[in-house]
C-alpha cells in the first residue's frame, strides 16, 4: 500500500512540474550560477540586444552540441582558459548569459533558460525547433560556432 501511496505522490508531483508552479521555480542548472526561475532568465534576455554589427570569428576553442530530445545544448570549453561573462545567442534571437565556463569543462544549457527580449522562450512544444545558428558573444566579438546533434 505504501508503495502504491509512494507511486501517486510521484505522479502528482511530475504532472505538477509540468506547469508553472512554486514546484518548479527553477531550472536543473548544474552551474550554480545559472540556477535561475524562468521569470530571471527571461528577464535577464530582455536586458540583452543580438550584437549584429560585433565582429564575427570561427572558434575551435569551444564545440557545442544539441540533444533536442531532452531539450539541452551542450558547449565544451577545450582550452586552458575560462571564458567569463558570455552570452550564448540562438539563431540570433534566443540568449542566455553565461557567467563563466571553466577551462575544460562541458555547460549544460537547458532550452528553457533561453528568451528574447520579448520574454518569449525557445519553443520547445514542436520540437525539433532547429538550432541554425549559434554564436558565443564574448569581448566585443560573436564566436560562430558549429551546431553538432548529440548521439
Amino acid at each position: 500500500m505504501r508503495r502504491h501511496a509512494v507511486i501517486l505522490v510521484g505522479a502528482v508531483l511530475a504532472i505538477a512540474g509540468c506547469g508553472e508552479s512554486k514546484w518548479a521555480s527553477s531550472l536543473p542548472q548544474q552551474d550554480p550560477a545559472l540556477r535561475k526561475t524562468k521569470v530571471q532568465f527571461a528577464a535577464d534576455a530582455a536586458t540583452r540586444t543580438y550584437p549584429a554589427d560585433a565582429p564575427h570569428k570561427m572558434t575551435n576553442d569551444l564545440r557545442a552540441q544539441v540533444e533536442y530530445g531532452v531539450k539541452w545544448l551542450d558547449i565544451a570549453n577545450l582550452t586552458d582558459q575560462e571564458w567569463d561573462d558570455v552570452d550564448v545567442w540562438l539563431n540570433q534571437r534566443y540568449v542566455i548569459h553565461v557567467p563563466k565556463i571553466p577551462a575544460k569543462h562541458l555547460e549544460r544549457l537547458w532550452f528553457r533558460g533561453m528568451y528574447d527580449q520579448q520574454g518569449h522562450s525557445f519553443p520547445t512544444d514542436k520540437l525539433p525547433t532547429l538550432v541554425q545558428k549559434l554564436e558565443v558573444f564574448k569581448d566585443g566579438v560573436l564566436y560562430d560556432l558549429p551546431v553538432h546533434l548529440a548521439d
